[in-house]
């Protein structure tokens, strides 16, 4: 009986406000009754960050390239160069010319006059069964064409793949450091018949795959040993920690979610043994727990490592609300990060050991940043509600789930919020992205 009233508990964990599926929270009835908290009163500040207009006319496509792959490169390449946080794709129906490819002199004074600073012409050629995509990027002030190097995928410069590393060169050369477009997102959806699946999509992308989609219910993506994704699972009525479609923890306890660290060669859970609350453990890489470092009587949930393994994140509702915390990865010196806002969870760890995490404000979710001394930055504000935020592998880049517009989709957006554009055109009940290489 125990068993099944978990079960029932940790649906209801997974359901904030809005029923939408979300990441961990503490259950204890402090968490959602205690009214006390300092509201949040941060707002957006601006990074004075602005987009480089750039002009991308139509590609010059060769006869064994269909009409229909011909736009669809181009679509790719616009949206790639608008989400980079770093260009604003100038207005198509602006431009004065097309693009020149055969090596006669390019009108930089058509692109100067709609607004372009930089200009990108290419073409598409069949080769090998596949659309070879050769661009070149040009400095319209200057007349002149930059130098760029690009780091070919696998499988060579073809299709979305070479749209995506041609946008990640153009990144590089300009700022030093290289786009994101072709690594990978995981996400939980849930389908029409209530299972929740695992997908992927790489950043650029237009339609996700399925990565497990066994029926049942998967939680909690993270990245594991040898890039498998660990993740939990409902599995003969108990929550289990599952690496790739092999079972980890085989035993009797209630797993939330565990976190690996590459660094130290073991990962953080949150467990629950048998006292109906959760405390974060180490466990070895066969599933063994060897140590609770928390050891309370109230819930602790969400652990994720700092850069290097030294200290570990988490929620506790030991102060009467969920409030994110920190302590060394020995489970010494434990201390309270956030102190604005009665319900702040979800927070994931990037460079510089900067913690992303959504907090509730006037009953809506919002995304917020706080260094480990609790100094708060807002990233969303009149946008929705949006919750279940995780960084890009480089710290530049969030990921995360918003209900605005009328539904619920996958959004991308730079570190401070300033620039937000949806992952892909669907909607879904999505839950806890997690981006890696």
């Amino acid at each position: 009986m125990k068993t099944i009233i978990f079960y029932f508990a940790i649906l209801l964990l997974i359901l904030p406000p809005g029923g939408a599926v979300v990441a961990e929270q503490p259950s204890s009835e402090k968490a959602t009754n205690a009214n006390a908290e300092q509201e949040i009163e941060v707002e957006v500040l601006s990074s004075g960050k602005e987009l480089e207009p750039i002009a991308v006319p139509a590609l010059v496509c060769s006869d064994g390239v269909s009409s229909e792959d011909c736009a669809l490169l181009l679509k790719v390449l616009r949206r790639d160069l608008d989400m980079s946080g770093l260009f604003h794709v100038t207005n198509p129906d602006s431009y004065l010319t097309k693009a020149v490819v055969d090596g006669s002199p390019i009108p930089f004074a058509d692109w100067f006059n709609v607004g372009a600073r930089y200009l990108v012409q290419g073409t598409v050629t069949r080769s090998g069964g596949g659309n070879k995509i050769k661009l070149s990027l040009y400095e319209v002030g200057g007349k002149e064409r930059i130098p760029v190097k690009v780091k070919k995928p696998r499988g060579g410069l073809v299709g979305f793949a070479g749209i995506h590393a041609y946008v990640n060169a153009f990144m590089k050369t300009l700022t030093g450091h290289s786009g994101l477009f072709g690594t990978t997102i995981y996400f939980i959806e849930k389908d029409s018949a209530g299972h929740k699946n695992l997908l992927s999509i790489r950043f650029g992308d237009l339609k996700p795959a399925k990565r497990i989609a066994n029926g049942g219910s998967n939680l909690f993506p993270s990245m594991g040993p040898g890039g498998k994704v660990v993740h939990t699972r409902f599995y003969e009525y108990r929550t289990a920690i599952f690496v790739g479609d092999e079972l980890l923890t085989d035993d009797e306890h209630q797993y939330r979610s565990a976190r690996y660290s590459s660094s130290r060669k073991q990962y953080v859970a949150s467990v629950d043994t048998g006292e109906g609350q959760s405390d974060i453990w180490l466990m070895n890489v066969k599933g063994k727990l060897l140590k609770n470092l928390t050891e309370s009587d109230e819930d602790e949930v969400s652990p994720r490592w700092t850069p290097g393994g030294s200290h570990i994140v988490f929620v506790s509702n030991r102060t009467g609300t969920p409030q994110i915390n920190v302590m060394k990865s020995d489970g010494t010196e434990k201390r309270r990060i956030t102190m604005m806002g009665r319900y702040n969870v979800a927070p994931e760890v990037g460079r510089g050991s900067k913690i992303i995490f959504n907090g509730m404000d006037e009953f809506v979710y919002d995304l917020f940043s706080t260094d480990m001394y609790g100094n708060m930055e807002r990233i969303t504000q009149n946008q929705g509600s949006n919750h279940d935020p995780a960084w890009s592998p480089d710290g530049r880049y969030i990921v995360f789930v918003s209900k605005r517009r009328g539904g619920t989709r996958l959004y991308v957006g730079t570190e401070d919020g300033r620039w937000q554009f949806p992952l892909m055109g669907r909607t879904g009940q999505f839950s806890t992205p997690f981006w890696t290489h």
